[in-house]
């Protein structure tokens, strides 16, 4: 038991609280950042997330963040807070602007291959017509049930592959050879909701659960009623089917990633 109070009176460093570390509100230094990080390290805390809250705009009654995030000039920063960390024995990790974020990489991952956008079910009275813009997908007991795009495809693997070599590709490209040692891993915050349809949805909730969503007006409603899937029945499975489309296209790389460089993905996700 002594040994076991031991470990909660003086933890090991990787233990230790992991502040967020905004680099953000005023031009951003490497003297700045090397006093702060001997301040957060003479306080007990050997593990910050290096975070940008304006990454390349005025954002939130903030001033774009100065130097920008991922300019030649950031990264000079980030390696030398690397380096700073080693020296001090503390560990970073990197936010990857996927979530929470002005950077919108999703952004520009669509406007540069417009394919890769979301898809969101609605309904209409059939007798009105598809909506300019809509695909049909079935029609149901008077009503008409069609896709929208919109947002991001996070249930595309070339999307998602374009998307993480955007940020996680290029750490990895710069300061991969620090993953799983002085980089301790990736964080993702305030992950947006899930598009409720997809190019193949249909296809793969029946190879999931074992019938056609499109044959079940109940299910189509809830999802369109509630903007998402619900997580009562029956939107529970669109939820669960998306869900598990989505985790092999959006998680499984990063973890790929993370697990061949001892590294570690944190995930918060909102209620």
């Amino acid at each position: 038991m002594s040994a076991l109070w031991e470990r909660f009176a003086s933890p090991p460093r990787e233990f230790s609280p992991v502040p967020l570390w905004w680099w953000s509100g005023d031009t951003v230094t490497a003297q700045r950042l090397r006093w702060q990080l001997e301040r957060l390290v003479a306080g007990g805390v050997f593990n910050v997330v290096v975070m940008n809250v304006a990454p390349t705009s005025p954002l939130y009654g903030k001033d774009a963040d100065d130097p920008p995030f991922m300019s030649e000039a950031w990264w000079e920063l980030f390696e030398g807070v690397c380096r700073d960390a080693e020296e001090l024995g503390a560990r970073l990790w990197f936010y990857d602007q996927i979530g929470f974020s002005g950077a919108n990489f999703q952004g520009q991952v669509v406007r540069e291959r417009p394919q890769h956008a979301g898809r969101w079910l609605e309904r209409v009275e059939a007798s009105a017509g598809c909506p300019e813009g809509g695909r049909p997908i079935v029609t149901l007991d008077g009503w008409l049930y069609y896709s929208v795009e919109r947002g991001f495809d996070y249930y595309s693997a070339e999307a998602c592959a374009r998307l993480f070599a955007m940020v996680h590709g290029r750490f990895e490209a710069r300061v991969g050879h620090r993953f799983g040692t002085t980089i301790a891993g990736s964080f993702q915050d305030e992950l947006p909701d899930l598009p409720t349809w997809g190019p193949d949805f249909a296809a793969r909730f029946e190879a999931l659960l074992g019938y056609d969503p499109t044959a079940h007006r109940s299910l189509l409603t809830s999802v369109v009623s509630e903007g998402r899937c619900a997580t009562a029945p029956p939107g529970a499975a669109c939820a669960a089917a998306l869900a598990a489309v989505s985790s092999g296209r959006r998680f499984d790389p990063i973890s790929t990633v993370c697990v061949a460089n001892k590294a570690i993905q944190l995930v918060n996700r909102r209620p």
